[in-house]
C-alpha cells in the first residue's frame, strides 16, 4: 500500500494498479500572484515544476524535494497555500514512453500544491543539481498560456489552476483592474471576483498569446483581439509599466516606429547539410541551410529553405520571420537555371493566412522564435531546429 492505494513497483518507478505514477505539481506564486513559469531545458515548452513521488514519501515531502531539485528553493522560502483535493491524471502518448515501459506505464496522477514565495527571487537556482530541468524562467500571469505546454498535460494544468484559483491571496482592487485591463464603476466590480484573489476568469482562447500559440491558430479562432481592446491594453500596459517585450505583441508598427533593415543578399544555394523540416501531409521535402540563418538588428530571422520534390526538382526560398507579429516575408526565390530572383513588391503576411507556408510555421515554432523575440542567435536557432519532437518533450522515458 502507498498513500492509501495499492501500488506496484516497475523497475524503480512506482505505479498504481492502473499504471499511473504518483506525482506532484507545483504552482509557485510571488507577491503579485504571478506564477513561476519554467522553460524545459533545450526545448520550447514551458511548464510548472513537477516530479514523481518516491516510495515511502508523502506528497508534501515529495513536493519539497522537487522544489529544491528543480528550482533550488528550501521549505523556509515558501508557504503552502493550498493543494488539490484529489489526484489529477493525464495519459502520456505511447510515442513518448520508453519501449520497455510500454504496457506497464500509462501516465501520471498528480497532487498539485499552491505555494507562495516568502523568500527572494535570488533564492531560485535552476542549477541546484547536476540534472537541471529548466534553462530559463520568468514570472507569468496566473492564467498561463496553455498552448506552450506539451499537449497531453494541458487538461491537468487547466483543472489545477481552476481548483486552486479560489485560494489566491487577495490584492488591492485598483491594482486588480490595472492588471486585468478592466475598468469598473464605483461600487461595481464587474462580476470578475471569482474567489481567486480578484483575478479574472481564464480566457486561454482569447489571450493575445506568444507566437508559439498564435501560429497554431487558424481563421476560425473565436477570440480575435478587437482594435478597441488592443488600444485599451496598450494604455493599461503603459500605466502598469509593463516590459517592452510584453507590449511588443500588442502595439502595432505604427506606434513602435519599427523599421525593417535591408536584408542581406541570399547566399549560394546549398543542398547538403540541411536541417530537415517536417511538414505533415506535404508532397515536398523542406530543409533549412544552417549557414544562411541570420538575426538582423530589426529582429527579423532570415534564412534559406530548400524545397525538393520526389521528381528531383530543387528550389530555394529566401525569407524572413517576425516573431512578435507571426508574419513571414519572401525576399527571393531560386529555381534551376535562373539562380536567385528577387520577389517584387513582397510584403509581410501573417503565416496563418498562407497555406503554402506551413513550413514557416514549423520553423518559427521549433527554433526561430522564443515568445515574441528571436530565439537567441543563428547557432541556437539551428541547434533547436535540429531537435526532434521526441527530444523536445523527452524527460527520461517514463518520467513525463
Amino acid at each position: 500500500m502507498h498513500n492509501g492505494l495499492s501500488s506496484k513497483i516497475w523497475g524503480v518507478i512506482m505505479l498504481d494498479r492502473d499504471g499511473f505514477r504518483p506525482n506532484v505539481g507545483i504552482i509557485l506564486l510571488n507577491q503579485r500572484n504571478q506564477v513561476f513559469w519554467g522553460k524545459r531545458i533545450r526545448t520550447h515548452s514551458w511548464q510548472f515544476p513537477q516530479g514523481g513521488i518516491d516510495r515511502g514519501e508523502s506528497p508534501e515531502q515529495a513536493m519539497f524535494r522537487e522544489l529544491h531539485e528543480e528550482i533550488g528553493l528550501m521549505p523556509e522560502h515558501v508557504r503552502i497555500v493550498a493543494r488539490t483535493r484529489d489526484w489529477l491524471r493525464y495519459e502520456v502518448p505511447e510515442r513518448y514512453i520508453r519501449r520497455d515501459a510500454r504496457g506497464h506505464y500509462k501516465g501520471q496522477k498528480q497532487i498539485w500544491f499552491l505555494l507562495q514565495l516568502i523568500g527572494q527571487d535570488h533564492n531560485l537556482n535552476l542549477r541546484a543539481t547536476n540534472h537541471p530541468e529548466f534553462d530559463a524562467w520568468r514570472w507569468n500571469d496566473y492564467w498561463v498560456p496553455l498552448d506552450v505546454v506539451v499537449e497531453f498535460k494541458r487538461g491537468v494544468y487547466e483543472m489545477a489552476l481552476r481548483e486552486l484559483a479560489r485560494y489566491l491571496p487577495r490584492n488591492d482592487h485598483r491594482n486588480r483592474y490595472l492588471r486585468s485591463g478592466m475598468r469598473t464603476r464605483d461600487g461595481d466590480h464587474g462580476g470578475l471576483d471569482h474567489g481567486g484573489g480578484g483575478l479574472p476568469a481564464p480566457a486561454w482562447n482569447c489571450r493575445r498569446a506568444p507566437l508559439s500559440n498564435r501560429i497554431r491558430r487558424d481563421a476560425r479562432s473565436r477570440c480575435p483581439l478587437p482594435r478597441e481592446n488592443m488600444l485599451r491594453s496598450i494604455l493599461v500596459l503603459a500605466l502598469a509599466g509593463a516590459a517592452a517585450a510584453a507590449s511588443a505583441q500588442l502595439i502595432p508598427d505604427v506606434l513602435t516606429n519599427w523599421q525593417e533593415a535591408d536584408a542581406p543578399p541570399p547566399p549560394a544555394l546549398r543542398t547538403q547539410g540541411l536541417i530537415p523540416i517536417e511538414v505533415p501531409g506535404g508532397t515536398l521535402n523542406f530543409g533549412v541551410d544552417p549557414a544562411s540563418i541570420t538575426v538582423g538588428k530589426d529582429s527579423v530571422v532570415r534564412y534559406v529553405v530548400v524545397a525538393s520534390s520526389t521528381s528531383g526538382a530543387v528550389n530555394g526560398i529566401y525569407e524572413g520571420i517576425r516573431c512578435n507579429t507571426g508574419e513571414v516575408k519572401v525576399y527571393a526565390r531560386h529555381t534551376p537555371g535562373s539562380g536567385w530572383v528577387p520577389v517584387k513588391d513582397s510584403d509581410w503576411r501573417p503565416m496563418r493566412t498562407m497555406p503554402n507556408s506551413r513550413y514557416s510555421f514549423t520553423i518559427a515554432r521549433n527554433g526561430a522564435c522564443m515568445e515574441q523575440a528571436p530565439n537567441g542567435g543563428p547557432k541556437q536557432i539551428a541547434q533547436d531546429l535540429r531537435a526532434t519532437a521526441d527530444r523536445r518533450y523527452e524527460r527520461g522515458g517514463v518520467n513525463q
